[in-house]
């Protein structure tokens, strides 16, 4: 009995072993080891990375972790800095490719507000956000242009949004344009007045979301 005892505690140890672990952050998709913590990696560079486990689901042969990753409050370094210095500015709009190919014309933003949200698809904190800005466009709808800018191309992008919609009008292929601009953290919201001049520039909006919404309302 003992002997067989021990093979079953072999087993049991060989099938523990076999199970892969996988990370989730937020609702996106499970991912390797490797990949989360080289996530974990490049969100350093933006100041002390935070780690919550929200919950952990066995299989058979994996186990997957649901977590949410942060940066702790009071180490945030401002990547937005750089973009910063175009508050006041004209956004220029007519630097960029509309989703038809066609050049934006200079007073194509005049007349509304805009809404600018730089993101890529490869972002978790962009991912997360996708809701909150589908639901800023559903409350201003064609009051404020919404616009999102990434350097992803066309067809990474139009995958993307086959699994999960954002509502904006989508500009791609965009890397010259970013790096002139000096766009160096995502994502990244920025906010245009009626003439087209930034007035305000942000990280992510869940957490202050109606911060946000009542300054678009201001800029009406």
């Amino acid at each position: 009995m003992k002997y067989i005892f021990l093979l079953c505690s072999l087993l049991m140890t060989a099938s523990i072993s076999a199970q892969n672990t996988y990370y989730k952050i937020g609702n996106g998709k499970p991912m390797s080891q490797d990949l989360y913590d080289g996530i974990k990696k490049k969100l350093s560079a933006n100041g002390v990375v935070e780690e919550s486990f929200i919950k952990t689901a066995t299989k058979k042969d994996s186990v997957i972790k649901t977590v949410k990753l942060s940066i702790k409050e009071g180490t945030l370094t401002n990547h937005y800095a750089a973009f910063e210095k175009n508050i006041g500015k004209k956004f220029p709009i007519e630097k960029f490719k509309d989703s038809k190919g066609a050049t934006y014309k200079p007073d194509a933003l005049a007349g509304k507000p805009t809404f600018i949200n730089f993101w890529f698809t490869r972002c978790p904190p962009c991912i997360e956000e996708i809701p909150m800005l589908n639901s800023l466009q559903k409350k201003f709808g064609d009051k404020v242009n919404f616009i999102a800018i990434t350097f992803d191309d066309k067809a990474t992008v139009n995958t993307f949004l086959k699994k999960k919609k954002i509502n904006f009008d989508h500009i791609t292929d965009a890397k010259l344009q970013l790096g002139i601009m000096e766009v160096q953290a995502y994502p990244m919201n920025v906010m245009l007045d009626k003439n087209g001049n930034v007035v305000k520039v942000t990280g992510d909006i869940i957490d202050n979301k109606k911060e946000i919404s009542d300054y678009i309302h201001s800029l009406l």
